[in-house]
Parts: structure tokens; C-alpha cells; sequence
């Protein structure tokens, strides 16, 4: 399936759907460069797009595992109340 105008977000509900789903491409203009491309182009732009935002949920996650409150990983004091790592 082929959509598109629902931006690069990957907070949405519907997102883990997209994500995990190979044959569900986003035709947005964001996700492909404001440009006309072909369809392996769009196949590389999606996967692209569906591993950095994997990367980005990995990297949310605390040492435990677990995920961060979106007010832990937006707020400018949560980077502060970090431990450093020795």
C-alpha cells in the first residue's frame, strides 16, 4: 500500500503499523525530498526513514530498557539530570 500527507511523524498511534510493515510505503513529500521519485527510489527513502526512526526509539530508552517519558527525552533539564558516565 502506498499513502502519504502524514509527514515524517512516528508518534502517531498508527505508526508501529508502518513501521513494521515492509509493503506500507509513504509517498510524502518529506519522506522523499520534496521531489518526484521512482519507486526503488521511494522503497530506499521509507526504509531509510523507518530505521532512523528505530535508532531514535532505541536511543530513548533508558539502561534498563525501557522507554522515556516523552517529557524525559524532550525536556532540556533531562539531559542535565543525567549521570555522567565515568
Amino acid at each position: 500500500m502506498i499513502h502519504g500527507h502524514i509527514h515524517e511523524s512516528t508518534r502517531a498511534q498508527y505508526w508501529p503499523l508502518l513501521q513494521n510493515n515492509p509493503r506500507i510505503l509513504n509517498a510524502g513529500g518529506d519522506i522523499n525530498s520534496f521531489d518526484p521519485v521512482t519507486f526503488e527510489e521511494m522503497l530506499k527513502n521509507n526504509n531509510e526513514h523507518k530505521e532512523k526512526a528505530s535508532n531514535a526509539a532505541l536511543q530513548a530508552q533508558d539502561p534498563d530498557g525501557e522507554a522515556k517519558s516523552v517529557s524525559q527525552t524532550s525536556s532540556p533539564d533531562a539531559e542535565a539530570n543525567t549521570p555522567e558516565e565515568p
